[in-house]
């Protein structure tokens, strides 16, 4: 596949063309990305370089965020939530 080679049988097609396997078109389609992907390779400009992050936060270290990306719900609608779950609980146990 990095290759690019120029014979290509259907993603999900087997046995010369004549079966198809709806599980292994999926399966094709990832292997097909992947190797696209890898065929493109890997940028080595400037602007993809993480050099200042790494020097700022050490190699191998992951960040840890202060606080949530996303500001939490607010406490009206967690009760309306909390509300909707509570009866729901009550007619799933109703039909049992």
């Amino acid at each position: 596949m990095l290759a690019w080679p120029d014979i290509l049988v259907g993603p999900g097609l087997s046995e010369g063309s004549t079966v198809l396997c709806y599980e292994q078109v999926i399966l094709d389609v990832e292997v097909f990305r992947h190797c696209r992907r890898l065929h493109i390779g890997i940028g080595t400009n400037h602007d993809e370089w993480l050099e200042d992050a790494i020097a700022r936060v050490g190699p191998g270290v992951n960040e840890i965020l202060a606080g949530p990306l996303i500001d939490p719900l607010p406490d009206s609608v967690e009760e309306q939530l909390d509300s909707l779950l509570r009866r729901a609980d009550r007619e799933l146990s109703e039909l049992q």
